[in-house]
């Protein structure tokens, strides 16, 4: 199917296909076809239909439709959670330019709000960093404690557990100090800390991006902090 812009009758709305893609199973061939409807109040429609190449009596139909279209972030997530429901992850990254392209002949505006919704998604800026949290997490990286020896099966992904933990520790002691004490701890502090699901414990087990921890551990050890103040 080649990419159109049509017309309804009397100029009614404005329709384009702004997505395509072929594929086949063991049901036959067919094509997913993504498209963009402006009537002439202004008002949108998106769609994502499932269509076969050559339909049989037991074909069944999947689509998906959005009305309205608020606006190019609500028109991003409709497609990628839309393609997402039968293909298990959203839209591929290098589709989306073309997309955009497409609905910007149609829709300057919602090719632009588009646009900003692929960025924010695949190509983000970085969060700005706050001068006196980077220091504070230099000072914490420079604390001094003695490690445990770890050996055998499973010694590497303890010892990453190991380290989470005692950095949120020494983050969490650090923090109460200063709050204590108007400025952060110098010289050797015992830091203990507690770590679990449990009522009892200080702080649930910390994260590392996809990482999780589970169970419960205790960081209790004598740790020297840096004698420079951020």
């Amino acid at each position: 199917m080649a990419d159109q812009l049509s017309s309804g009758p009397q100029d009614e709305h404005r329709e384009i296909v702004i997505f395509e893609e072929d594929e086949s199973g063991v049901d036959g061939n067919w094509d997913w076809v993504a498209t963009l409807t402006v009537r002439v109040d202004g008002g949108r429609s998106a769609s994502l239909e499932q269509v076969p190449w050559e339909r049989t009596e037991d074909w069944y139909n999947t689509s998906y439709e959005l009305d309205p279209v608020e606006d190019g972030q609500e028109l991003f997530d409709f497609l990628n959670s839309s393609w997402a429901a039968d293909h298990f992850q959203g839209i591929p990254e290098g589709k989306w330019a073309g997309i955009s392209s497409k609905i910007e002949t149609i829709d300057p505006q919602l090719g632009t709000e588009i646009r900003k919704a692929i960025k924010d998604e695949f190509d983000p800026d970085p969060p700005d960093v706050d001068p006196d949290e980077e220091a504070f997490d230099q000072f914490v990286r420079g604390a001094v404690f003695e490690k445990d020896s770890r050996r055998g099966g499973g010694a590497m992904w303890a010892g990453i557990a190991d380290n989470l933990r005692s950095q949120a520790a020494i983050r969490r002691f650090c923090r109460s100090y200063l709050r204590d004490h108007g400025h952060l701890p110098s010289g050797t502090h015992r830091v203990t800390c507690r770590f679990g699901d449990t009522p009892d414990a200080d702080m649930p087990n910390p994260r590392s991006g996809g990482m999780g921890i589970s169970g419960s551990a205790t960081f209790d050890k004598e740790v020297t902090f840096p004698d420079e103040q951020p």
